[in-house]
């Protein structure tokens, strides 16, 4: 998917003075897109203190929709936080929720797939802690995420991946995208008990 370019600065600017404009509802503000203020916090990798400002002094019932919002091309703000491979991996955990770790995408990805699918391995590691870790992930999520590594030529990252879940780890190497990037992964898994 291809996203029309805009002004990031900007468009965070907007969004600041809209948070703190009280005649605006910000679940009803919506760019040409469709992408409300979240998508935009997510997109342009303004990080947490973006999405904080926005969503201060709202409930987690106005908070829900804004994240669980499709715009246009049916992504979710969490989608456009994979998309961006949010090195903190705050925004990830930020736009989870507990339906989208659960649902598929428009064209049939789950959300781990698609992080696979963007080459997003830390938050494809993160999506599987916050579902719960392997034990509770579908087979076919794990099987359809196994598949589109292959078509990609990511097997080993993928492997390495499922490894470091498996065994507990906390996260992967410091060097996985480097080794990634690179052609070089290698399977690295260590005992964390």
């Amino acid at each position: 998917m291809s996203t029309a370019p805009f002004d990031v600065e900007g468009a965070i600017d907007l969004i600041r003075l809209l948070v703190d404009h009280p005649g605006v509802d910000m679940a009803t503000a919506l760019d040409y897109y469709g992408r409300n203020a979240i998508h935009i916090c997510a997109l342009s990798g303004a990080g947490a203190a973006l999405y904080d400002a926005i969503t201060k002094g709202m409930s987690e019932e106005q908070i829900y929709p804004l994240l669980s919002q499709r715009d246009r091309f049916g992504w979710w703000p969490l989608h456009y936080a994979i998309d961006n491979k949010d090195p903190s991996g705050q925004m990830v955990e930020c736009l989870s929720t507990s339906d989208q770790l659960v649902d598929q995408q428009v064209d049939g990805l789950h959300i781990f797939v698609f992080a696979i699918s963007r080459y997003a391995w830390r938050q494809a590691f993160q999506i599987a802690v916050l579902m719960g870790g392997l034990s509770v992930m579908p087979d076919a999520v794990l099987d359809r995420a196994g598949s589109v590594a292959d078509s990609h030529g990511t097997t080993a990252e993928f492997d390495e991946l499922i490894a470091a879940l498996a065994a507990g780890q906390p996260g992967l190497p410091e060097d996985f995208e480097e080794r990634a990037l690179s052609g070089g992964s290698t399977l690295v898994v260590t005992d964390s008990g």
